[in-house]
């Protein structure tokens, strides 16, 4: 009879366990959705791309609903107040780049926030181990930048598929615009 017991015990137990394995990874999916912030809506900020015409196309579909304002410009000192800066990483290799590092530097330390697209981190790593930051992995392809009051704010989106990530990106940046940025980071909702 103790041995029935016993192996009846051993059975639940067991049966108990892979219940519990199943729960476990059943809800451990990964699904960067799932982790998305809340979407706030179309703000309509402006934009300035700089870029070949079809990343420039791509990021106008990305951004559709959340600003109709979406300018390819040529020349950084375009930028004003208030704008949101993206720059790919072929665009910024096919200009003279010691003019352009210096015309985004100048931008960024004038509170302009900057979105960095591509695979290629040396930009990004450039201007924000400049400002003091720390560098970024390989691994991300959208890297954001501002600076305010002499404060250094960073962000840089992995895991995400090239859409989400250009969203992600320009609802960071008309966050830190909008608001306070500690106020606009500790309270980042996702638009």
């Amino acid at each position: 009879m103790n041995k029935k017991i016993y192996s009846l015990t051993v059975v639940l137990v067991l049966a108990f366990l892979a219940v519990l394995v199943v729960a476990f990874f059943a809800g451990d999916q990964d699904d960067p959705s799932d982790s998305l912030p809340e979407k706030k809506g179309f703000t309509d900020r402006n934009v300035v791309v700089f870029s070949d015409d079809i990343l420039f196309s791509e990021i106008e579909n990305n951004l559709s609903g959340l600003t109709h304002s979406i300018n390819k410009k040529s020349n950084i000192s375009d930028i004003r107040a208030g704008d949101i800066a993206i720059i790919s990483e072929s665009w910024i290799y096919l200009n003279d780049q010691q003019k352009i590092n210096k015309d985004i530097n100048t931008a960024i330390v004038n509170s302009v926030p900057f979105i960095f697209i591509g695979n290629d981190s040396y930009l990004y790593n450039n201007f924000a181990t400049k400002l003091g930051a720390i560098g970024c992995s390989e691994d991300e392809s959208v890297h954001c930048i501002y600076v305010k009051d002499g404060v250094n704010f960073t962000n840089s989106i992995v895991d995400y598929d090239e859409k989400q990530a250009i969203q992600l990106a320009y609802s960071w940046a008309d966050s830190v615009l909008s608001d306070d940025p500690y106020n606009a980071l500790w309270n980042f909702e996702w638009l």
